[in-house]
């Protein structure tokens, strides 16, 4: 729980890998809007969010191994007070 909405996204991985797809969605299903670029591998990764009101809120994304072939999804649920 938040009692303020983040500004920043920070994504770090182990290793290397690239952000395919992120998405942010509330409670009812409605999607955040959110943007990044799609770069070579990195271990981190900084997406500026847009203003998130009040609420619950899950994002969720994909990343791919340096082989290109292991797609690994990810998720974070959080609350905003």
């Amino acid at each position: 729980v938040l009692d303020e909405a983040p500004q920043t996204l920070t994504l770090t991985f182990q290793h290397a890998v690239a952000l395919r797809t992120l998405s942010i969605t509330d409670a009812h299903g409605a999607a955040a809007p959110v943007t990044f670029q799609r770069e070579p591998h990195r271990r981190t990764y900084s997406i500026t969010l847009a203003d998130l009101a009040q609420g619950s809120y899950r994002i969720a994304f994909t990343a791919t191994g340096a082989g290109g072939v292991d797609n690994m999804p990810g998720e974070i649920r959080f609350t905003v007070r």
